[in-house]
């Protein structure tokens, strides 16, 4: 998993040069484009903040899965017996989420509704929810460090 810290970084170096270009722009019309780069910008940075949570997030999934699966009670291991943790990325995104992390926390609902935003941006390339990745990203590790996997 890459730190978000780098994905960050990365971003902010992408941005300011953005910035800066935008700042000395004259034209309305180049000030324009350089907004829309900036928006194509932090798009791509969240999808890889995101990509990167759900890689992390299947991971956890996956031990989880198999730890219950290799408990000695069939009581226990019985629901998880149905599930294969080496197909754990065809699970359901939300279902993924939902084994290592409380339906009812507020964490539950920031991740599925920046889930929302994932998918508006991979399907449509485009969201009407405003976000910040440095924002984005804290939550992502926050959450991320709060996830269950026994």
């Amino acid at each position: 998993m890459l730190n978000h810290r780098q994905i960050v970084d990365a971003w902010l170096v992408a941005d300011n040069f953005l910035q800066e270009k935008q700042n000395r722009a004259r034209v309305q019309s180049s000030i324009d484009k350089l907004t829309q780069q900036r928006f194509i910008n932090d798009c791509a940075y969240f999808l890889m903040l995101f990509a990167n949570f759900e890689a992390f997030l299947t991971t956890k999934a996956v031990s989880l899965i198999t730890h219950k699966q290799a408990g000695a009670a069939w009581s226990s291991r019985r629901g998880w017996d149905v599930l294969k943790a080496a197909d754990a990325d065809r699970i359901n995104f939300r279902h993924r989420l939902s084994y290592c992390l409380d339906k009812t926390t507020p964490s539950w609902s920031l991740i599925s509704g920046y889930y929302k935003i994932r998918n508006d941006l991979a399907h449509t390339g485009v969201t009407a929810t405003a976000f910040a990745i440095p924002v984005v990203a804290s939550d992502l590790k926050q959450v991320g460090a709060s996830l269950k996997d026994r």
